[in-house]
């Protein structure tokens, strides 16, 4: 007995002092690195923007992520000094540890700068701007303090190198290097400036990229990297304005903390780019944001917290009034319907609520709800809160008016943008501009554009034209632009409804009448260096669906075209079979039978799958504007919701339970073929 005892004393001796499981210092760490500057010195010559914004964006992302307060160093304006930068890097790279998980994210301007060891071969080096950085070259300042991507490469070469290959790090970088001059309309980071001394001649080749393949380290030693930037070359990096907070925010800092909302453990950096690209497609849709480096591995090494199905009160104010942990960046808006169930509740279908209520304001993760009745504070705060219906289409769309010498025009524009509870007439941060017969418009012609300069509606005025007329295309235009808004910023999944699709492109050849496909190219050889989808005109495809879901379930695809175009891309408007035929069953997969090739007007396109579990048809509705006369009984809730978003600024809410449907987005960018 005594041995007996002797033993048990020595197992939980040895169970003490050598644990079995792995000790919890060798699991991995997340670190962060925030740089933002907002407000530079005026002797630097660069315009303020709002990069203090994106901190709360990002660290909310981040420690919802499970990346705690300790262990997020931000910097911000005249700390974020040339010098502070790199001391700061160097900290991080001291801290880590093999197999941590590092984010750096900056938000600041950025700017070409003369290449300084010939590594280049357009001549550029790209840099970030810090605070103590000058816009331009002068006797006094040659470029000193600009932060060269020579000098990041360095910097990020040695934290990888301590993080070993099990480590894995995320640049993001919501700054743009290089731009085109433009009339300020929005906020924007970068310049068409380029820093060099008056003499420079740079090589003259377009072509980004080194000359040198130096890596002072083996790359099988660094940890994994991957580089989110806000914009692609020559372009300007445009900031979000969001006019019911009236406040801006980095674009791409949005996008990333609105995909990060949706991400789980199977999500690689590639699949959260391409939702950033859908996120970018309504805040900034003539931006090509880019991702390079290792886009295939897992988000964080798979160390991902995914999003629950439910939210949780995180505020009592009264009995009517509560606040909840989701907002904006959740796709939740203003109207949106809620329920609340006690907690444990797995099957809210099934289950009667304890309160109900309505979305009265939505922050990027905080809204405010007032409750249908009135309810005490123990009860509303041990429940588990589910959407029932999300609005899509309630922001407001502010207009600005610049029309000179016609008065009968600007008057009758004037009265009927009043008429529309959802426009709003503003002489500072517009989404939309009219204007005629000002600095930016030629003779007599009247033209709208969006704020990033994208003209959607420009026409001479001809003598027997009357202003009412003119004024119905205008306003079409805007409903039509509310409308595209909408569709784009869709995004639902239903789990029993789980239909993906993708592009297979082809090559063709002619058989007897008809064209056939020829071969199956790969779809990784269509990215272009920024990891976009690209296509020229005249490229070829055919669509492959896929059912994971738990349901049978009935699809159809849409085309919003870089013109704001809305097409029915499957099955076609003059295609005559009944909606129950487009069906695809559990585990299924096919691919669709017809041929399809891109063209003209190039830009960014979004092609979007929507899967229901009945029945559902888009074709007249969309051939149709939305005159479908079906009644709302007869249509389903996504048949109902694009009906009415063609009433754009007429329509009120535009609601739908969150279970109605599965949206799946493909994001690709159209060029010219120049080899033609």
């Amino acid at each position: 007995m005594k041995q007996i005892i002797y033993f048990a004393f020595l197992f939980i001796f040895l169970i003490n002092f050598f644990p079995l499981t792995t000790s919890a210092d060798n699991d991995p760490t997340k670190y962060a690195l925030i740089i933002a500057v907002a407000n530079y010195p005026e002797e630097g010559h660069w315009r303020d923007i709002s990069s203090d914004n994106d901190i709360s964006l990002i660290k909310g992302a981040l420690t919802r992520q499970g990346f705690h307060n300790k262990n997020i160093k931000v910097i911000i304006d005249d700390q974020a000094k040339k010098e502070l930068i790199v001391r700061e890097f160097r900290n991080l790279t001291r801290n880590v540890k093999p197999g941590d998980i590092v984010v750096i994210h900056y938000s600041g301007h950025g700017q070409q700068i003369q290449d300084d060891n010939g590594d280049e071969l357009d001549g550029w080096d790209e840099s970030l701007i810090p605070w103590d950085a000058q816009l331009k070259w002068s006797e006094s300042y040659q470029g000193e303090n600009h932060l060269r991507d020579d000098e990041i490469r360095v910097l990020t070469d040695q934290l990888r190198e301590k993080l070993g290959p099990e480590g894995n790090v995320l640049l993001i970088m919501d700054a743009c290097h290089s731009g085109t001059a433009n009339r300020g309309l929005a906020k924007s980071r970068g310049t068409a400036v380029v820093f060099s001394e008056p003499d420079y001649k740079p090589s003259g080749s377009n072509d980004k990229g080194n000359n040198d393949d130096f890596n002072a380290t083996d790359p099988e030693k660094l940890a994994p990297m991957a580089t989110l930037s806000g914009a692609g070359q020559f372009e300007l990096n445009y900031e979000y304005y969001d006019q019911e907070k009236d406040i801006s925010y980095g674009s791409l800092s949005y996008a990333f903390s609105r995909a990060m909302a949706n991400a789980d453990r199977e999500t690689t950096y590639r699949s959260l780019f391409d939702l950033i690209k859908v996120s970018m497609s309504t805040i900034a849709p003539r931006q090509s944001p880019q991702i390079e480096g290792d886009v295939d591995m897992i988000l964080f090494a798979g160390e991902v917290i995914e999003p629950k199905p439910y939210f949780m009160v995180t505020g009592w104010l009264d009995e009517k009034n509560v606040t909840i942990n989701t907002g904006n960046l959740m796709g939740i808006y203003d109207s949106s319907e809620i329920a609340f169930y006690p907690i444990g509740t797995y099957k809210p279908e099934e289950a009667g609520p304890l309160a109900t209520g309505t979305i009265i304001y939505s922050l990027p993760v905080e809204s405010g709800v007032l409750l249908d009745k009135p309810v005490d504070k123990e009860t509303i705060s041990n429940t588990w809160v589910f959407v029932t219906k999300q609005n899509f289409g309630d922001n407001n769309l502010n207009i600005r008016v610049d029309i000179n010498n016609n008065k009968e025009i600007e008057k009758e524009l004037t009265v009927r943008l009043n008429e529309m509870p959802k426009v709003i007439i503003v002489s500072e941060n517009p989404d939309l501009i009219v204007e005629m017969n000002n600095e930016y418009t030629r003779g007599n012609n009247l033209q709208l554009i969006t704020a990033d300069e994208f003209r959607l509606y420009n026409a001479e005025l001809i003598a027997e034209e009357t202003a009412e007329k003119i004024v119905d295309e205008i306003v079409d235009k805007i409903n039509h632009y509310m409308q595209v808004n909408l569709l784009k910023k869709i995004e639902m999944k239903d789990d029993d409804l789980d239909v993906s699709f993708e592009i297979v492109p082809v090559t063709i050849k002619k058989v007897g009448r008809r064209y056939e496909v020829d071969q199956r190219l790969d779809i990784e050889n269509m990215r272009n260096a920024g990891n976009e989808l690209e296509f020229t005109e005249k490229d070829y495809f055919i669509l492959k669906v896929r059912n994971d879901g738990y349901k049978r379930a009935y699809f159809q695809i849409i085309d919003i075209r870089p013109n704001n175009e809305v097409t029915l891309l499957y099955p076609s408007e003059d295609d005559m079979r009944p909606a129950s035929e487009f069906v695809i069953n559990i585990d299924e997969e096919k691919e669709l039978g017809a041929i399809f090739y891109f063209e003209e007007p190039y830009g960014n396109e979004y092609l979007k799958l929507i899967a229901t579990a009945a029945p559902i048809d888009l074709r007249f509705i969309i051939k149709s504007r939305g005159a479908d006369s079906r009644g709302s009984g007869e249509m389903t809730p996504f048949e109902q919701l694009v009906r009415d978003s063609y009433k754009g600024t007429r329509a009120g809410s535009l609601t739908m339970p969150p279970s109605s449907a599965t949206v799946y987005t493909i994001p690709i960018k159209v060029v010219e073929n120049k080899s033609n």
